[in-house]
């Protein structure tokens, strides 16, 4: 199984730069920004995905558009995801889709 998602995103190792509008990265992972949005650099807090786009890894606020393809080729596509639908980082999924949890380094 493989999870492809864009959304508001920014760089693991450099909060200040952007996940170009519209861009679609392999979900790799997930990571815990904590409870409180000011104890890191992103200014989010909770369980966020991890994606990689063009080699770089971006964590994601909130997924927009989410693609879930099966091992047998079955594709399933949200829009807009948010409160409604679709894929959502959920720590039960880490080993379902091979996800890793990804630290936060400073």
């Amino acid at each position: 199984m493989q999870i492809s998602a864009s959304g508001e995103g920014r760089k693991l190792n450099a909060p200040d730069e952007f996940l170009p509008q519209g861009s679609v990265g392999k979900v790799v992972g997930l990571i815990d920004l904590g409870k409180n949005n000011g104890s890191n650099d992103f200014g989010w807090s909770g369980v966020k995905t991890v994606i990689d786009f063009e080699g770089d890894a971006y964590v994601l606020d909130f997924p927009e558009h989410t693609r879930l393809v099966t091992d047998d080729g079955l594709e399933l596509v949200q829009t807009d995801a948010g409160d409604v639908g679709g894929w959502w980082p959920d720590s039960g999924d880490m080993q379902r889709y091979g996800l890793r949890w990804i630290e936060l380094t400073n």
